[in-house]
């Protein structure tokens, strides 16, 4: 547990209002890198579904990997998402809201999933 702890100590989340947003030139970052910022935000804000398909599919998960996911990598990847959609808005480009859907088939091996051989 302490090796897993150990991380978020150290790197802990950026804190948004530390980051230099300044764009000198918006529109030249805009049409080259709006596609890319709109990908990595929505990637870095699904970390929550991310956190949730492991959990379907594993409801007999260890608490090392619990605190791991849900206490040290979700604040971080969380903060990494919320900054770039803040980027995305300075460059007025309209960020999209992530999917919060667990799939059906992750529901379904997630159902079964308590059983230790399915494990």
């Amino acid at each position: 547990m302490e090796h897993v702890q150990k991380p978020g100590e150290e790197h802990p989340p950026l804190r948004l209002e530390s980051a230099d947003r300044t764009i000198r030139r918006p529109e030249l970052v805009r049409e080259r890198f709006a596609g890319v910022l709109k990908f990595l935000a929505h990637v870095e804000l699904e970390v929550d579904r991310n956190e949730l398909e492991p959990l379907t599919i594993t409801p007999t998960r260890r608490e090392v990997g619990r605190v791991l996911s849900a206490d040290v990598w979700s604040h971080q990847e969380m903060a990494h998402g919320h900054l770039l959609d803040q980027l995305e808005g300075d460059l007025g480009v309209t960020p999209e809201e992530p999917s919060m859907t667990v799939p059906l088939r992750m529901k379904r091996l997630g159902a079964v999933a308590r059983w230790e051989p399915i494990q």
